[in-house]
C-alpha cells in the first residue's frame, strides 16, 4: 500500500530536515513542502481563502507521484487546527495509508534553532512560532495525532528513524549460551559480507506470533535446536538500517529484540548444520561485537549490555 506521512509542528522543530532524511532512508520517497508548493508568499497559505486550494494542490501532487514509481510521500505542513487535518485526510483515498506525525521540541531549543538559521526574519519567525503553538493548543485535538516525536537534542537522522519506525521489520534474535559462558556464533552459508560471515540466530516475526514464539521457531529452523531455556529477554527494540541497495519497498531495516538462551551439554548436541549456517564457534561476548558486520555492532553491544553480558 502506498503511503503518505504528514509531518507537522511549529517552526524550528525540524520538519524539512527530517523530511529530507526520510527521502534518503526510504526507497522511492518524495518530499512535498506544502507551505512553499504554491506561488503564494510563504505562510499566506494559512489565509482561509487560500487554504483549501493549496492543500488540495499539495496533496494532489503527492498522489500523482504515488501513481508512478514513488511509494511514499512526505507532506511538510504546519497544521494549526483540526479542520486543516480533516481537509487533508478527506483528499487522500482509502487505498493510500496515512500517518500524521507531530514534531515538537523544548521552547528554548526552538528559539535557538530559529536564531541560528541566519535569516532576516528571525523576530517574525519567533513571534510566528508562539502564535502557532497557541493556535494548536486551542484548536488541535492531539488525540488525532498518530505519533508525537520530541526532537530536542536529536539530529534530523535520529528523528527520521523514529518517524519511520513502521518501516522496520520486526525481528527476534538469540544469544545462545552454554555452561562456560561462551556464546554461539554462527557462520552463514549465503553471507552478503564475506569479511563478516558470522552472526547469531535471528528471524522475522510472522503475523500473529509473539517474540518468544518467533525465536523458538527460528532456533529450530536455523540450528535444529528444540530444547533450551530462555533466561532473559526480550530486550527493547534495537533498530539498524540496511545498506542502500538492500532495502525493500516499505522496509529500511530491522527492529530486533534479543533473548538470552541457555543450553546444557545434552541440549548443545542438538545444534547441527542447516540451510542457514554451515559451521559454528563458541566465543566470548565481546567477540560477537568485534566480528559481526559493522552496521550491527552497536546493536549487538546494546543487546549484550541490556542482557547483562557486557559491562
Amino acid at each position: 500500500m502506498k503511503k503518505i506521512i504528514l509531518l507537522s509542528g511549529t517552526l524550528g522543530v525540524g520538519k524539512s530536515t527530517t523530511a529530507s532524511e526520510l527521502v534518503e532512508l526510504i526507497e522511492h520517497c518524495l518530499h512535498v513542502e506544502i507551505d512553499n508548493f504554491s506561488n503564494f508568499e510563504g505562510f499566506s497559505v494559512h489565509n482561509p481563502e487560500h487554504l483549501e486550494r493549496v492543500l488540495r494542490e499539495g496533496v494532489q501532487h503527492a498522489l500523482e507521484k504515488l501513481e508512478g514509481e514513488h511509494n511514499v510521500a512526505v507532506l511538510d505542513y504546519v497544521i494549526g487546527k483540526d479542520s486543516e487535518l480533516t481537509m487533508i485526510k478527506s483528499l487522500i483515498p482509502a487505498h493510500v495509508d496515512f500517518k500524521f506525525a507531530y514534531l515538537e521540541s523544548e521552547n528554548g531549543e526552538l528559539k535557538h534553532r530559529i536564531c541560528n538559521r541566519n535569516r532576516d526574519c528571525v523576530e517574525w519567525e519567533l513571534e510566528r512560532t508562539d502564535t502557532i503553538l497557541e493556535i494548536q493548543k486551542d484548536n488541535l485535538n492531539f488525540s488525532l495525532i498518530d505519533q508525537q516525536v520530541d526532537t530536542t537534542g536529536k539530529t534530523p537522522y535520529e528523528v527520521a528513524l523514529e518517524v519511520a519506525q513502521d518501516f522496520f521489520r520486526l525481528n527476534a534474535a538469540a544469544f545462545v549460551q552454554r555452561s562456560d559462558g561462551l556464546i554461539l556464533f554462527c557462520h552463514r552459508r549465503d553471507s552478503k559480507y564475506p569479511e563478516k560471515n558470522y552472526q547469531v540466530p535471528q528471524g522475522g516475526v510472522e503475523s500473529g506470533e509473539t517474540l518468544e514464539q518467533a525465536i523458538t521457531r527460528e532456533l529450530e529452523e536455523e540450528l535444529g535446536l528444540k530444547n533450551f531455556t530462555i533466561k532473559k529477554g526480550p530486550t527493547s527494540g534495537l533498530r539498524y538500517v540496511w545498506r542502500k541497495g538492500t532495502r525493500k519497498r516499505y522496509q529500511i531495516g530491522q527492529c530486533q529484540h534479543y533473548f538470552l538462551v541457555f543450553v546444557d551439554s545434552e541440549q548443545e548436541k542438538e545444534i547441527v548444520e542447516t540451510d542457514d549456517f554451515d559451521s559454528y564457534r563458541w566465543v566470548e561476548p565481546k567477540v560477537l561485537v568485534e566480528e559481526v558486520v559493522d552496521f550491527k555492532q552497536p546493536i549487538y553491544e546494546g543487546a549484550l549490555r541490556e542482557l547483562g553480558l557486557l559491562d
